[in-house]
C-alpha cells in the first residue's frame, strides 16, 4: 500500500535525518547502491511477540514478548532482510495454529540454511524443546553457535553442515529461508523430516512465484496454512494432508 504525505523535500529531507539521528533508520551499501532501511542497532520488533535486539541493549520486554539477542555479522539472517522477518512470523504462526505444529516436551526443529542461526533460536523460544540447523557456509555456522550461546541454547541446537540426505529423523517444524529452485527441490523429502502433525515455514521466494511454489506443494500433498507477503517476498506454512480413508 502507497500513502502520500503532503510535505515538500526539504521537509523529508529534515525527517529523514532526524530519524537516522535518533537510529529509527539507518544508511546501508550493497552492490554500488546505497539504501535507507530499518535500524536494528536497537531492538526491533518483526512479529506480534518476536523482538530482535543487539546483545549490548536493554529492553523491557512485556509479558508476552519473545526477545532474541543477534550479533550483526557476515552470516545472512540478522532480521533487516524481509525474508527473514516473514520467516519469524511463520514461525510464530506455527506455534500458535490450532492445527500448527507441537511445541514442548519431545519436540524439534530443523532450520535448514540457518544463517545467523535467529530461526531456530525463534523456534525454541516459542516452545520447541530442541533442534537441529545445518549451513553449508562456515562463517555462517560460526556465526550461528555464537548467537545460540548468547541466547543460552548451546545445550539445545546442534550446528551441522550436512545435506539434507544426510539428516536422520523427524522434525516437528521445519524452516527453509531458500531460494524458490532449493524450495522445490526440498518438497520432496519433506515427507521424510516432518513427523505427523508437523509443518514447515518457507520464506526467501518472491510473490511472483508463490502459485507456482504453492502449486508445487500440493503436488507433493502439502496444503498452506498461512501465507504473507512483504516488499515483493513470500512466505508460507504447509503441513501434509490427512491421507484418505
Amino acid at each position: 500500500m502507497t500513502v502520500a504525505f503532503d510535505m515538500t523535500r526539504r521537509q523529508a529531507g529534515t525527517i529523514i535525518r532526524g530519524l537516522v539521528a535518533a537510529g529509527e533508520l539507518a544508511y546501508t551499501y550493497h552492490l554500488g547502491h546505497s539504501f535507507l532501511e530499518i535500524s536494528f542497532n536497537r531492538p526491533v520488533r518483526v512479529s506480534n511477540r518476536v523482538v530482535l535486539k543487539p546483545p549490548s541493549l536493554a529492553y523491557a520486554a512485556q509479558p508476552e514478548d519473545v526477545v532474541i539477542n543477534i550479533k550483526p555479522g557476515a552470516a545472512f539472517g540478522i532480521g533487516t532482510h524481509p525474508t527473514t522477518q516473514l520467516a519469524i512470523k511463520g514461525i510464530e504462526h506455527a506455534v500458535q495454529l490450532t492445527d500448527g505444529c507441537r511445541v514442548g516436551t519431545g519436540t524439534s526443529i530443523l532450520d535448514i540454511g540457518t544463517g545467523s542461526g535467529v530461526l531456530a533460536i525463534t523456534a525454541l523460544k516459542m516452545g520447541i524443546e530442541s533442534g537441529m540447523a545445518t549451513d553449508i557456509d562456515p562463517c555462517a555456522r560460526v556465526e550461528a553457535v555464537a548467537n545460540i550461546r548468547l541466547n543460552g541454547l548451546a545445550d539445545r541446537i546442534a550446528i551441522f553442515d550436512r545435506s539434507i540426505e544426510e539428516i536422520a529423523g523427524r522434525f516437528s517444524l521445519v524452516v527453509a529461508n531458500l531460494r524458490y529452485p532449493t524450495l522445490v527441490q526440498l518438497l520432496a523429502a519433506l515427507g521424510q523430516l516432518m513427523d505427523d502433525t508437523g509443518a514447515a515455514v518457507f520464506s526467501g521466494f518472491t510473490t511472483d512465484e508463490l502459485p507456482r511454489l504453492l502449486a508445487c506443494c500440493r503436488e507433493n500433498r502439502f496444503e498452506p496454512r498461512w501465507q504473507a507477503e512483504d516488499r515483493q517476498w513470500a512466505a508460507v506454512v504447509i503441513k501434509q494432508n490427512e491421507p484418505a480413508d
